[in-house]
């Protein structure tokens, strides 16, 4: 991942550099720093991550290539039709820290599992929404606890198996971290998520996304529905978004479609602990409730 300019007549402008990779070549690990991602892109739909570090060591990611041999090229690696990609196993003690890059704006196709080797028990990560261009990365800090010394891996599944595709993606330079998103997941705290990686059907709730958190002036709402309701014929999917007092007090309610993004001013509200739920029609779907925080 690491490419240096190749000083060559022709290629002095960015473009000419961006559009013609043979200007590129492998150097030295000092001269650019690259950074490589990989994911799902659709028509209207992108989300990538990079790779994985836990306490400061890289976690590899299995991409989805087949090793072919013939005896015109040789040994060679062919990309396979996959929905699913998985890291490597990754060992985990009482805590341990566990970080990533995202990269993307349509969370509602995507997925990102932690699973326990030899378990069908899948437990959810939450990604956060990024920018539809790839200017910027959020970074990912997840806290892991009581994994008692077993052996945990990411899987990454793309659920919009018909106009997405798998992707890679390197960026010359690192990207600028626009947010920072933390969260503390015990591996052992919940039943998770049951997941069949064969066809990706998943049973899972409502997804609701608040950022930031804390907030000062504005903050920024988006509800997902479960992927089957969303791409079902009878889609009554209005989610309603509800802001509460730490009393209980409603103070502001709003009709969204899932996927949708609410700007939500808070300058009138004063400082303090508020919980933000969404609802949805469908009696199929748990409504979720989310703590905020105003913070001035």
């Amino acid at each position: 991942m690491n490419r240096r300019i190749y000083e060559r007549d022709g290629c002095a402008k960015v473009q000419d550099i961006y559009l013609n990779d043979q200007f590129f070549y492998n150097r030295t690990p000092y001269d650019i720093d690259g950074d490589g991602y990989v994911g799902y892109k659709g028509n209207a739909s992108m989300y990538y991550i990079n790779l994985p570090y836990l306490e400061g060591g890289t976690v590899g990611l299995n991409l989805p290539y087949k090793e072919i041999n013939d005896g015109i090229y040789g040994t060679h690696y062919e990309p396979m039709s996959r929905d699913t990609i998985f890291s490597e196993y990754f060992n985990v003690g009482s805590t341990n820290n566990l970080e990533f890059k995202c990269v993307g704006f349509d969370t509602a196709s995507v997925r990102l599992y932690i699973q326990k080797q030899g378990s069908t028990t899948f437990t959810q990560v939450s990604l956060p929404l990024g920018e539809a261009a790839d200017s910027s990365a959020v970074l990912i800090k997840l806290n892991l606890i009581n994994g008692y010394g077993n052996n945990y891996r990411l899987v990454y599944v793309n659920l919009d198996t018909i106009t997405s595709h798998y992707i890679e993606h390197l960026n010359i330079g690192l990207l600028p971290i626009r947010d920072t998103v933390s969260s503390l997941i015990d591996l052992n705290g919940r039943q998770g998520e049951k997941l069949n990686v064969e066809n990706s059907q998943v049973i899972e709730k409502m997804k609701l996304l608040v950022v930031p958190n804390p907030a000062r002036e504005l903050v920024n709402i988006t509800a997902f529905l479960p992927f089957s309701i969303q791409s079902g014929k009878n889609n009554d999917g209005q989610i309603v978004l509800c802001l509460y007092t730490s009393l209980g007090i409603e103070i502001f309610r709003k009709e969204v479609n899932s996927g949708q993004t609410l700007t939500l001013p808070i300058n009138k509200y004063t400082s303090g602990a508020y919980f933000i739920k969404a609802d949805c029609r469908n009696q199929t779907v748990k409504q979720i409730i989310e703590p905020f925080i105003i913070q001035r």
